[in-house]
């Protein structure tokens, strides 16, 4: 037994509970996105704030920035990166 199979258990789960979900109530579909994101006095690092989560991005030292988070396309590559994984991995296991 995999140590993935209670997980994939419980999305396959919460999955089809959704689906009856969104046919019954298709307004639940929604989803509420935030994010904001402002520099941080004279370092030129930028708090961000994404949902309840905070993370700090900065730029490289040759970009004049401290190397104190990734950088902003670093950061939309790895938000890219995971939701593609995420998709794959979700269409491969569950099916």
């Amino acid at each position: 037994m995999s140590n993935l199979d209670p997980y994939l258990q419980r999305k396959a789960e919460t999955l089809a509970a959704r689906r009856s979900d969104f046919t019954a109530q298709p307004e639940k579909a929604f989803v509420n996105l935030s994010a904001t994101s402002k520099v941080a006095g004279n370092t030129g690092a930028r708090p961000t704030k994404i949902g309840e989560f905070s993370i700090l991005t900065d730029s490289a030292p040759g970009l004049v920035g401290n190397a104190l988070g990734p950088t902003a396309p670093e950061l939309l590559l790895g938000a890219l990166a995971s939701c593609l994984v995420h998709t794959y991995w979700l269409t491969f296991t569950i099916g």
